[in-house]
């Protein structure tokens, strides 16, 4: 293992423990019921003020909503070629490890999207149909900077000598990604704390998926 994997480890375990230590921070301390229905938020005089400086814009919120569908489809076409693959084959060996990693990555990632809608840590600050919806971490911030982060990292496995593609791919990534972020962080759906709890798991995320990527193609 060279050093730029076993730093790739190292990163994301660092920042899992910061995700961690951050849910915990949010969990439990100044937890106040300022959200609609008198729905408890953590640090609560953070997330307020952020909350009402921001405001919400519903503009916003359909731009990110757009963006969102971006991951997605990336996500399906990934899973759409390597169901092409084993058709072809006929067999789980003969498909792009690449593409079998990026499966296990997705399912990952979904496994964790699906336990934080049973944890409820924070509910959005408005309703859904008038009903409270788990807020944290922002679904759309961990989707599209793990599924972008991870396209853009397969990209370069799979073309590693098509630099000037590789270089397209990283600017679309991070452009989804930012945009994504920063629409999100604007609507009004989420608390503050929300979005940076889904920025930390995410990246955390993308630097293990990068270390084992790393790890299996050499």
């Amino acid at each position: 293992m060279d050093r730029k994997t076993k730093r790739s480890y190292a990163l994301s375990c660092l920042l899992f423990l910061l995700f961690v230590s951050f849910t915990l921070t949010v969990s439990n301390v100044d937890v106040r019921p300022i959200g609609p229905a008198g729905s408890a938020v953590g640090l609560a005089s953070v997330n307020q003020y952020l909350y009402e400086m921001i405001g919400a814009d519903p503009i916003w919120y359909q731009i990110s909503e757009l963006l969102g569908i971006i991951p997605l489809m990336m996500a399906g076409s990934h899973m759409v070629a390597g169901a092409c693959q084993l058709i072809r084959y006929k067999r789980l060996q003969k498909v792009d490890p690449n593409i079998i990693l990026l499966g296990i990555f997705y399912a990952l990632v979904l496994v964790i999207y699906v336990s934080f809608e049973i944890i409820v840590i924070n509910h959005r600050p408005i309703l859904t149909d008038g009903q409270l919806e788990p807020s944290y971490p922002s679904s759309h911030t961990m989707l599209s900077i793990c599924i972008m982060g991870a396209t853009a990292i397969h990209f370069r496995n799979h073309f590693p000598t098509k630099k000037n593609a590789c270089l397209m791919m990283d600017v679309f990534a991070w452009t989804t990604m930012l945009g994504t972020v920063a629409s999100r962080s604007l609507s009004g759906v989420h608390w503050p704390t929300d979005i940076f709890g889904g920025v930390i798991l995410s990246c955390a995320m993308i630097s293990l998926y990068f270390a084992v990527s790393q790890h299996c193609n050499k």
